[in-house]
């Protein structure tokens, strides 16, 4: 967080609202790649 605000010039709540941005974009990716059929099973992607 200290790194982002220091960089960006942004206060603690910026810098919170880009991380938990982030964050949720990360989960929509990993849940979106979890979804889509794979050679390997599931328990194994786990």
């Amino acid at each position: 967080m200290e790194c982002y605000m220091k960089q960006y010039r942004v206060s603690m709540q910026e810098a919170y609202n880009e991380l938990y941005k982030k964050i949720n974009n990360a989960w929509k990716d990993i849940n979106e790649e979890f979804l889509k059929p794979t050679v390997a099973p599931t328990s194994a992607l786990k």
